[in-house]
């Protein structure tokens, strides 16, 4: 018999980060399911999993739920995760160890982003060209 997928809703939002590590195990091989999962994650809650280290394995992840799942809908989230991730534990080493998939990703997310602030999902007032600087 063929084992069941596991899904996003056989876990709680990640109270910590071996919480979400755990998950990531677990999905990582669903990717939707592994974003389903991320997007139910405040941002600010990202931001305290995070605050020590973010495993560059699961910035990966999280850039490609952002990618796949937030637009246009939740763009203001996105943008929101996006800015939390930056306050995490040796963010700028990940930066500077980006994989070509991320830099796809980011490449992806924020044209979406400047779409969605040129069709007011965004304030025109938010800089998107400093959180994209942050991110290379």
């Amino acid at each position: 018999s063929v084992s069941a997928q596991p899904t996003a809703a056989s876990f709680s939002v990640p109270a910590t980060l071996a919480d979400l590590e755990r998950a990531w195990r677990s999905l990582r091989g669903v990717p939707e399911e592994f974003s389903a999962l991320v997007h139910r994650i405040e941002p600010s809650r990202l931001q305290q999993l995070f605050r020590s280290s973010l495993p560059a394995e699961i910035f990966t992840a999280i850039l490609q739920a952002i990618e796949s799942r937030y637009f246009p809908e939740d763009a203001t989230r996105a943008l929101e995760t996006l800015r939390a991730l930056t306050k995490a534990g040796h963010f700028t080493i990940l930066t500077m160890c980006l994989e070509r998939k991320d830099e796809t990703a980011l490449a992806s997310i924020f044209a979406q982003l400047k779409t969605a602030q040129e069709d007011g999902l965004i304030a025109a007032s938010e800089d998107l060209g400093a959180l994209r600087k942050a991110y290379s």
